[in-house]
Parts: C-alpha cells; structure tokens; sequence
C-alpha cells in the first residue's frame, strides 16, 4: 500500500531480511519525505499478510488499507483492527475511530472515511497466515500449493465516520461472509 499527500509518502512495506522468503516478515508503515525520500517516522505492523502467500494471490484489498489527506494518515495497523488516525508529521497517534474494528477497506471523501470492515478476529487471521507459511514451507513450486477452502472474511459492514469528530454518520451490515467484493465498495 501506498499513498501519499503534503509532500510526503506513505507506505507498508516488509523491512524483514531478504536473504530467504521463509525469514519472518517486518511489516511497517513507513513516511517518507516525497523529495528527498528521508524517513520522517515508522510505525510496527503487528498481523499482516503472510508474507508466503503469492503476490497476485491477493488479498485484493490489501492497497485500500491506507488513506491520508492533509496532515492526517489513516491506517488499519493490523488484522481484525479498527481505524488509527496518525499525525502525517510526527506518526504519532491521534485516536483509534470507534466501530471500525476490523478495517479492511478505507475510502476517504468530503470529509468522510467510509470503512469496509468484518468480524473476522486477529487470532482468526493469524491462523489464515499460518496456514499459508506452513503449507508454502511443503511444496517446491507455486501450483502444487494445496487446494483447500480458507475463510477469508467475516460478516461485513461499512461504516461512514466523520473524520474531524470521529462520530459516527451510519452503519450499513450485511448477512453474508464476503457479500462485498474486494475493492468494489466505491
């Protein structure tokens, strides 16, 4: 994922060593300086997608994950996370949107950041990226990769949050696991 805005870059990228694919990741949001490239801050990213799973595999909405405007960075800092609202300068921690809780999806316009989320826990993504380091670690080429079914949403909804006052606008649930497609939302 990448965005950027006020003359800064940001990004959440793998830092962890390059050596081997199958070393732990280093997951991190990362700002830079748009012209010069120095690093202004950085920010760990605790459950994020493994980073075995295979790049056009998805997941598709990964990119939608960040949004910035103006002096301010809005980010889901992990699976099954709500929404943390950064200084775009100092990527200190402004609040956490309330009812954002398990982000996958932002959209920002006009003040408003819509948010595509689901109830699939932390721990329930954790066991998804398991699975793929585990299985990835058994097979010697993409396509021999096992077959098998992996819940990757949970019971979505989008929520409209007003970015200025963090209050809630509306909430809009659905009924069945994944009935939004990734990046369909706008």
């Amino acid at each position: 994922a990448m965005v950027t805005s006020g003359g800064r870059v940001f990004t959440i990228i793998d830092e962890g060593p390059v050596s081997s694919a199958f070393l732990p990741p280093k997951w991190k949001l990362v700002a830079r300086d748009a012209f010069s490239g120095v690093l202004l801050w950085q920010r760990p990213i605790t459950n994020w997608e493994s980073h075995l799973r295979g790049f056009r595999s998805g997941p598709p909405e990964i990119g939608r994950r960040l949004v910035a405007q103006g002096e301010r960075v809005y980010v889901s800092l992990g699976y099954g996370e709500g929404v943390t609202v950064l200084d775009a300068a100092t990527g200190k921690q402004l609040r956490t949107l309330a009812d954002t809780g398990g982000a996958r999806e932002l959209l920002l316009t006009g003040g408003v950041l819509y948010v595509l989320a689901d109830d699939m826990t932390a721990a329930q993504h954790e066991e998804r990226m398991e699975w793929f380091n585990r299985t990835w670690e058994t097979v010697d080429i993409w396509y021999m990769v096992p077959h098998e079914a992996i819940s990757m949403y949970g019971t979505q909804r989008v929520v409209a949050v007003e970015t200025g006052t963090g209050e809630l606008l509306w909430e809009r649930s659905f009924e069945v696991p994944g009935e939004v497609m990734p990046a369909t939302m706008a």
